[in-house]
């Protein structure tokens, strides 16, 4: 799944924008978005300019992992997110659901480069270690070019030794 289109007007600073100048000439035009257990996941700063702000529950947000993916979409469809928000949300995601990079991609509509490139090394590894430790399946694989069976095997890979696949 690739990331969506994204058509939001994309501001370089926060002080490129002026909420209440935008509030005052126009109104309110995007509501403030909460979960079922009314955590706000998108308008924070339209909540903080005017307590009255009107507010939307998306009522199918009920838990931690849909507010947390709620939160990354709604944040980066909206508005220019800086890298270190992007990479903390991103990491709160991971925490919360120990998903690999294509699941988080997957969940999100974010490509799995775009994931990949904002979350800490520390969850990468932690996907690649889970990887390298999982056991191998037990089918028989065929050669491409002579259909003979292949054997799966080790390897080590500080001097490239290789045994076989018990």
């Amino acid at each position: 799944m690739t990331a969506p289109h994204r058509s939001a007007i994309k501001l370089q600073k926060t002080e490129d924008y002026d909420l209440k100048k935008s509030y005052n000439s126009i109104g309110q035009l995007c509501p403030v978005l909460k979960d079922a257990k009314g955590r706000i996941f998108d308008g924070m700063h339209r909540k903080e300019a005017d307590k009255n702000w009107p507010e939307y529950e998306v009522k199918r947000i009920n838990d931690e992992k849909t507010f947390l993916i709620a939160k990354i979409v709604a944040n980066n469809q909206r508005r220019k997110v800086s890298s270190q928000e992007k990479r903390q949300m991103l990491n709160e995601l991971a925490q919360e659901t120990k998903w690999s990079v294509d699941e988080i991609a997957e969940h999100t509509g974010f490509s799995a480069s775009w994931v990949r490139k904002y979350l800490s090394q520390e969850f990468k590894n932690a996907e690649m270690s889970a990887l390298a430790s999982r056991k191998p399946k037990s089918s028989k694989h065929l050669c491409p070019k002579c259909g003979s069976p292949m054997h799966q095997m080790y390897f080590c890979s500080d001097c490239s030794e290789m045994e076989p696949v018990e």
